[in-house]
């Protein structure tokens, strides 16, 4: 699951620790720089959520290679 968050990290943590909770693999995506750095390396994605078009690819692109059964927003 790719749980997207553009928000603060403490708004982040309870959600994304309820989905491991549950066995659910979480992947963060982000823009900002402390809610990524939180999490394991490998289980992060840097996404600009000022360009869409680029953003969606990237995630299109991470999901190629490690397929998503979710995208879900996070804040």
């Amino acid at each position: 699951m790719l749980a997207v968050s553009p928000g603060r990290r403490e708004r982040t943590n309870r959600p994304i620790a309820c989905a491991k909770n549950s066995g659910v693999e979480v992947v963060v995506g982000s823009n900002q720089i402390d809610i990524l750095e939180g999490f394991a390396a490998g289980r992060t994605l840097s996404v600009d959520f000022t360009d869409l078009e680029a953003a969606v690819a990237r995630i299109k692109a991470f999901a190629a290679d490690y397929p998503l059964v979710a995208v879900i927003a996070v804040d």
